[in-house]
């Protein structure tokens, strides 16, 4: 029954993802792009062309990513938001190594890193 509620953000999504880009287009062109296509506008080609399979891959990804923790938490009998996830020793470390990361990252771009300063 909550999954019925979040449908109307998903659409809400979907459509300030063809709107929202480098170039907005207006929802009235998109409609039009995705209803009766002109090759000859370039908003229609991007909407066509590049917006809607990014978000065709975007949402096939994030489906695919719900199903793949869903079936682990089935698999393991171990629901994501209890104690002992958070208690264990992975859980406790994921912070310094999402530090150690972006550190190297920046040292790699070229942007000060927390160990430089």
């Amino acid at each position: 029954m909550k999954a019925l509620l979040l449908l109307p953000a998903l659409a809400l999504a979907a459509c300030a993802a063809l709107v929202v880009g480098a170039r907005p287009v207006p929802l009235p062109e998109v409609w039009a792009a995705l209803s009766a296509l002109d090759p000859s506008n370039p908003d229609h080609l991007a909407i066509t062309q590049l917006r809607l399979p990014r978000l065709y891959a975007g949402l096939i990804a994030g489906t695919a990513l719900g199903l793949a923790g869903a079936l682990m938490q089935a698999l393991t009998r171990n629901p994501w938001p209890s104690r002992g996830y958070w208690e264990s020793m992975p859980a406790r470390a994921l912070p310094w190594f999402w530090a150690l990361w972006r550190d190297l990252a920046r040292a790699r771009s070229g942007w000060p890193s927390a160990a430089r300063r």
